[in-house]
């Protein structure tokens, strides 16, 4: 009798490396490869003082956002997009908006503290859209859409994004 059993991926990586008598990396098909060697990490991804590289097109197929700053692949135009928002995310950048993020973190918590216990359902991906749309309202326009306080966490909001 034989009995079958789903293997992990690691372990059907590992056997696919087996069976083909191959090292630890195994192509899976011709655009993606399989690494089972943390030395290796550092060759493959790298910071671009050692070597500048273009994002894998691949990633950003279908996702309905193609051309969007993010999503932008080729190296030089992704350089160019994040420039002007680089002060946005720099250390001095997130510290002068920490209070406001906590100010807006705290409104959060308060509405989830004052919906314990009723029974209300709370959808967090609406939710968390909503305190993400509040804390991008404070920051880059100095005032809040109040997303939090919608009942329904400002549904709409989620479905935009």
């Amino acid at each position: 009798m034989v009995v079958h059993r789903k293997l992990s991926y690691e372990e059907s990586r590992s056997r696919m490396a087996d069976d083909a008598g191959k090292g630890p990396i195994v192509r899976i098909n011709p655009h993606e490869l399989s690494i089972n060697d943390p030395d290796f990490y550092n060759e493959l991804y790298v910071f671009e003082s050692r070597r500048r590289t273009d994002g894998y097109h691949g990633f950003v197929e279908g996702l309905g956002i193609q051309g969007s700053h993010v999503l932008t692949t080729p190296h030089d135009l992704h350089r160019l997009r994040r420039k002007p928002l680089e002060p946005f995310f720099s250390r001095s950048g997130i510290s002068r908006s920490w209070p406001d993020i906590a100010e807006v973190v705290e409104s959060f918590a308060r509405r989830i503290e004052s919906l314990k216990g009723t029974g209300v359902v709370i959808r967090f991906d609406h939710a968390g859209s909503a305190l993400a749309g509040d804390v991008i309202g404070r920051i880059c326009w100095n005032k809040e859409k109040r997303l939090l306080d919608d009942p329904d966490f400002t549904p709409e909001w989620w479905v935009l994004l």
